[in-house]
């Protein structure tokens, strides 16, 4: 009788790899304390072992937050006595070479917040960008996954390990998930770190004649912390490009921000690149209108580089997840998602014409919508000189009133959510319900309980509206 070959450890799963390592080590609670402390040498003693488990606990490397408030200095790194953590990582990548250190040859994500990202932050000091750096272009480590976030312009180390990464992304398969504040400097950083762009060599502008596609599949273009510092007005004059003076046909003159919104859009445009493979966008803007209200009044100098910009929307076939917070384009703009995008979240102020448009849009293949909207009732179409221009007067008469959108071209839904109590068109729920028969029960309740509550908004309308009109009568006859 033939003897079965013997299994080796080499050919167990590694998720039983994982389990053994677990039980070893005393995670499942049935070893003591001093159980752990004698096996715990032995497990590092086999080498083969080691080896096999350890790269399965490197899925994650990031900094830990008490990691990235402390900068440490070169020196104080050579002679700390008790290094743990990104340090002693990085003493193992200078001393033994990324070629040689197996456990850390592959990760599944690599995180890099703000402060990592810092000159003289710990990543830099322990050398772990120039050694994974190294690492990824010799071909001797694999990285599948980067989450980075930005607020400023990264050092000159954190850089090269960024560019790398993209450079290398093809052959690494790589993902990134990308969350960047859209401040003034943010399309150099952008184009710098995360794509191989072509200037124009004639041209008198920085402005890119062509940008590859990126590794990025997730992407959030984040409002700056302070929005007032690029929106509202202020006494002293605000650097360029925040303001330009227009001259209207009445030879009047106003400055407005309308060049920064269209500098942002145009940005926005060349971001989002036609062959993206992004899936997931995500556009914040400030919070409220009221950084807007003395800017934006007019819609006509932003409907060429909305177009683009839609057009560029449009192109992005990947795209699955668009969520739109605050206000970055115009309250009348509804911007059309990709046909493949399936969630879609709107979280802004907008106007009575955004609500027909979202009304007349075919967004056939969503299938989860959640709303968080405040609408000013009141028409944004110019109808005074453009200096008299304001498409958000506080006129409580006109939003009592309410509206109705008459129809939705919306079908398929299974999810839909309204936020917040701020008012929405008094036939949006009994349309959304009517329209999609594949809703969950919560949506379908919520829908219900929505219209019960617009018939009591609108009965309570109907009342105020009889007092008011008494009232009027009231003070005729006097």
């Amino acid at each position: 009788m033939e003897t079965p070959p013997r299994t080796t450890i080499t050919s167990l799963p590694p998720e039983l790899h994982l389990q053994i390592l677990t039980y070893l080590s005393g995670g499942s609670g049935s070893s003591s304390g001093s159980q752990k402390r004698r096996l715990h040498p032995l497990l590092l003693t086999s080498r083969h072992f080691h080896t096999l488990t350890l790269p399965l606990l490197w899925h994650k490397i990031s900094s830990t937050p008490s990691e990235r408030n402390i900068t440490f200095s070169e020196r104080q790194r050579k002679t700390s006595s008790s290094q743990s953590g990104l340090l002693k990582l990085g003493n193992l990548v200078q001393k033994v070479g990324m070629e040689n250190l197996k456990p850390v040859r592959y990760i599944k994500r690599l995180v890099l917040w703000p402060a990592d990202l810092e000159e003289g932050s710990l990543w830099e000091v322990s050398g772990l960008f120039e050694g994974f750096a190294r690492g990824v272009t010799a071909g001797v480590m694999c990285v599948e996954g980067v989450d980075v976030v930005i607020d400023s312009e990264p050092s000159p180390q954190s850089h090269h390990l960024l560019k790398t990464l993209q450079l290398q992304s093809q052959n690494l398969n790589l993902s990134t998930n990308l969350d960047i504040s859209w401040s003034p400097n943010f399309l150099p950083i952008f184009l710098k770190t995360f794509t191989t762009a072509d200037t124009d060599a004639d041209a008198d502008t920085d402005t890119p004649s062509s940008i590859t596609s990126t590794s990025i599949t997730t992407l959030r273009l984040r409002c700056p912390e302070d929005p007032r510092s690029h929106f509202s007005p202020s006494k002293t004059t605000p650097p360029e490009p925040l303001t330009v003076t227009i001259t209207n046909s009445t030879n009047s003159t106003i400055k407005t921000h309308i060049n920064p919104l269209t500098t942002l859009l145009s940005t926005f445009t060349l971001t989002l690149t036609p062959h993206s493979n992004l899936k997931d966008l995500d556009l914040s803007g400030p919070e409220s209108f009221s950084h807007l209200k003395p800017f934006t009044k007019i819609l006509s100098p932003l409907k060429p580089h909305l177009t683009t910009l839609q057009t560029t929307i449009l192109s992005l076939h990947s795209l699955k997840r668009l969520r739109i917070e605050g206000i970055l384009f115009h309250p009348d703009f509804f911007l059309i998602p990709p046909k493949n995008v399936r969630v879609l979240i709107i979280s802004q102020e907008v106007s009575k014409n955004w609500w027909i448009t979202f009304s007349n849009t075919g967004l056939h293949n969503i299938t989860s919508l959640t709303l968080d909207i405040s609408t000013s009732y009141s028409s944004s179409t110019p109808t005074k000189v453009p200096s008299e221009i304001s498409i958000f007067p506080s006129e409580e008469e006109e939003e009592d009133k309410g509206f109705l959108l008459g129809k939705l071209e919306i079908t398929g839904l299974k999810k839909f959510k309204v936020n917040g109590y701020n008012p929405v068109p008094d036939d949006l729920y009994a349309l959304v319900l009517r329209n999609n028969k594949g809703l969950n029960e919560r949506s379908r309740k919520a829908c219900e309980e929505g219209i019960l509550d617009q018939k009591q908004a609108a009965a309570d309308r109907r009342r105020r509206e009889r007092r008011r009109m008494k009232g009027r009568k009231v003070g005729v006859r006097h």
